[in-house]
């Protein structure tokens, strides 16, 4: 009897792989996954620059893209999620993250530039949001907020770059911009996994004050809230393609 028992219960398990491997919508996952995406046509899979470029395209309220301040606002959304200490909570202060949540910051535009010169290195990403009303976050009215991300793929920081790159824009607040103050968000991106992220108490870098981020995160509350909306042929051809170069590929 026991015997007949387990051969029903193999004679199941071997009936449901089967079904599991005829899906079609199992069938078009994997080919999805598996199929190769311009970055690994070009062998960019793991280029940090040409990650963000694509990141920079993404947040450049006036690129091909049409998606507006979206993408930027989803962003900082993110980053809100990210906060772990009071070091962090200097980038995004209670006034700043309120803001975000209640979509109270009103961006007007957003411009971005990869590989901004500075005195003490190249940032990879300087993302600057236009408001147009200023925004109070604890004593002081902002006209602009800057984003300065720090990218990392496959290597760490080096050479105390993020403390630097502090320093610098401490040192030059005002620097390209005219006719109002500017409020400083540190940003330090990695390719970790989202399940070792959440078992951080502070940020990996050298300065404390950048709020760790991965793409993982930028996948899920980024890509996949944008791809479910009304998106033009190019655009949506644009971010599945990233998405495929962000999945993990068996070939």
């Amino acid at each position: 009897m026991q015997d007949i028992n387990i051969k029903d219960r193999i004679s199941k398990i071997k009936d449901r792989i089967s079904k599991y491997y005829a899906s079609q919508s199992v069938n078009r996952l994997e080919d999805f996954l598996t199929q190769k995406c311009w970055f690994d046509i070009i062998d960019k899979r793991n280029s940090e620059t040409a990650h963000s470029s694509f990141i920079a395209w993404l947040l450049n309220s006036n690129e091909s893209h049409q998606l507006g301040i979206k993408p930027c606002f989803l962003f900082l959304n993110m980053l809100r999620c990210r906060i772990l200490t009071d070091e962090q909570k200097k980038s995004m202060p209670q006034d700043l993250e309120n803001a975000i949540l209640t979509k109270k910051i009103h961006i007007e535009k957003v411009e971005t530039t990869t590989e901004k010169s500075t005195t003490n290195g190249r940032v990879d990403i300087l993302t600057t949001l236009s408001l147009s009303e200023n925004i109070q976050i604890e004593d002081s009215s902002y006209k602009y907020i800057r984003l300065v991300i720090e990218n990392k793929i496959g290597t760490k920081e080096h050479d105390k770059q993020t403390q630097k790159y502090h320093e610098y824009f401490n040192n030059n607040p005002n620097e390209g911009l005219t006719g109002g103050n500017i409020f400083y968000v540190y940003i330090f991106l990695t390719a970790d996994s989202t399940a070792y992220l959440d078992m951080l108490t502070e940020t990996e870098c050298n300065d404390k004050t950048y709020i760790q981020t991965n793409y993982q995160d930028i996948y899920d509350l980024i890509l996949t809230p944008i791809l479910s909306t009304t998106l033009s042929e190019k655009t949506r051809n644009c971010l599945e393609e990233y998405v495929k170069c962000l999945s993990i590929s068996k070939y």
